[in-house]
């Protein structure tokens, strides 16, 4: 199969070599592979990564399934990803490091006991950044890239509140740009608004309606949910319900979003203005 390598027995333990890039296609492909090592009796295999460059979700889906598969037969995938290597930020970065062990060489890999699973530290909050920022992720930014971002982005920050991390997903000079005022331009600054929207609507939920991505650019639309229970945007407090479907465009470079845009007027929302009888 181009791009995949039937494993090769290493210690009685197959070998799998990941494709440079994993996407729809070769994700298919690595998928039979694991599958035919599973046919064969070996419950633990190892997916040699160093040399994959790029990963898309689909990718992530067939690992998750093989592990779990894996697991269900008493053993696991072990996955050799160098801590620079190409793919290492986003694993981590949509959580993937702590559902399949991940080791930093083939030999770690294949030890007995298959040694010490790689834990990279996680970016540091942004009150203890670097004056350079967080680091840039070396991931090409690809449609399927691009989107898992967005969708990580949103479940992190705003589904599980976790503003901390906001700016593991935002480029140092990000910009935003909402329906109303002007652009908010700087990471800093970015999350401090972030703070401000989450800190004020109990409950936010995001649902994600549909999503594309072209070049560099994913295009969201989102139902979200929540309670007004703060001052936002200068409107009181309401403790009513809320419910609005922006639709965002994000900019996507080097790993980062650098732009955001984003339709739907939520201080208008606020206000009732849309359940006030014209006159």
């Amino acid at each position: 199969m181009p791009g995949v390598r039937f494993p090769v027995i290493i210690n009685g333990i197959p070998v799998v070599t990941a494709p440079s890039e994993i996407d729809p296609v070769t994700a298919g492909q690595l998928r039979t592979v694991l599958l035919h090592s599973a046919a064969h009796g070996h419950a633990t295999i190892v997916v040699d990564m160093t040399g994959s460059t790029f990963c898309d979700s689909t990718g992530f889906s067939v690992l998750v399934r093989a592990h779990r598969r894996a697991l269900a037969e008493g053993g696991g995938l072990r996955l050799v990803i160098p801590a620079d290597g190409a793919v290492a930020r986003i694993f981590t970065l949509i959580g993937l490091d702590r559902v399949i062990p991940r080791f930093a060489s083939l030999d770690q890999a294949l030890a007995p006991g298959h040694g010490p699973a790689v834990r990279p530290p996680r970016p540091p909050p942004p009150a203890r950044s670097t004056p350079g920022g967080a680091t840039v992720m070396s991931v090409p930014s690809g449609a399927g890239f691009g989107e898992q971002l967005i969708r990580s982005y949103t479940q992190v920050v705003f589904n599980e509140r976790r503003i901390g991390r906001a700016a593991e997903f935002l480029a140092p000079d990000v910009t935003w740009q909402g329906s109303t005022g002007p652009a908010v331009r700087g990471r800093d600054r970015v999350i401090a608004l972030i703070g401000e929207v989450i800190g004020a609507l109990d409950g936010l939920t995001a649902t994600e309606q549909d999503m594309v991505a072209r070049g560099d650019t994913v295009t969201a639309r989102y139902r979200i949910e929540a309670t007004q229970s703060g001052d936002l945007f200068g409107v009181p407090a309401t403790g009513r319900p809320v419910r609005w479907e922006p639709a965002s465009a994000y900019r996507i470079a080097e790993g980062k979003i650098v732009n955001a845009v984003t339709s739907g007027n939520l201080a208008s929302i606020l206000r009732g203005d849309d359940r006030r009888p014209p006159g």
